[in-house]
């Protein structure tokens, strides 16, 4: 029975935290409308007007008008762009170039010891360059901004705290 109880209770506490809840909404519009969600405790990076700055951080709180990332306020007007970061295409792209250096370095001392001069006339540094080219053709894919207007890209703040229902008498 006090397991039970003890269960009972801890899904009433956690609960509270369900009927509050406040997203922070990035709408897309053009042939194929986007919606990006950044919820309380997202990584996010902010362009705000007439500041060189770029906040970047955790999500914080979101309130009707405004919103904290790590601590700084934002109001949700001064908003000029928001950065979005990729990580799969900067993964990929370190990688490459990490690799590009070991294989040139690695045919480097191979065309060494073997052939006596370090760039001979052959083609072993064509997978090196490969790579760092792999590693170059995707940098520009590492982050994208989207600038705010109120045409095709709009910011706001959605409530999804649950409304009781209104009985209506008849």
């Amino acid at each position: 029975m006090k397991a039970y109880f003890l269960v009972l209770t801890f899904f009433l506490l956690t609960a509270g935290s369900l009927f509050s809840q406040k997203v922070l909404v990035l709408d897309l519009a053009g042939l194929k409308s986007k919606r990006i969600k950044y919820n309380s405790g997202s990584y996010i990076a902010v362009k705000v007007l007439n500041d060189k700055v770029v906040y970047k951080g955790y999500l914080d709180v979101v309130t009707d008008t405004s919103f904290f990332i790590n601590g700084n306020l934002v109001m949700l007007d001064s908003v000029r762009a928001i950065v979005k970061y990729n990580r799969a295409p900067k993964a990929i792209s370190t990688q490459a170039f990490i690799v590009a250096g070991v294989t040139a370095i690695i045919a480097g001392l191979n065309n060494g010891f073997n052939k006596g001069a370090v760039f001979p006339g052959d083609n072993s540094y064509i997978i090196p360059l490969s790579f760092a080219g792999i590693g170059a053709v995707l940098m520009p894919f590492w982050k994208k901004t989207y600038r705010i207007d109120n045409n095709k890209r709009l910011l706001k703040i959605l409530d999804l705290t649950p409304i009781a229902p209104i009985e209506e008498s008849p």
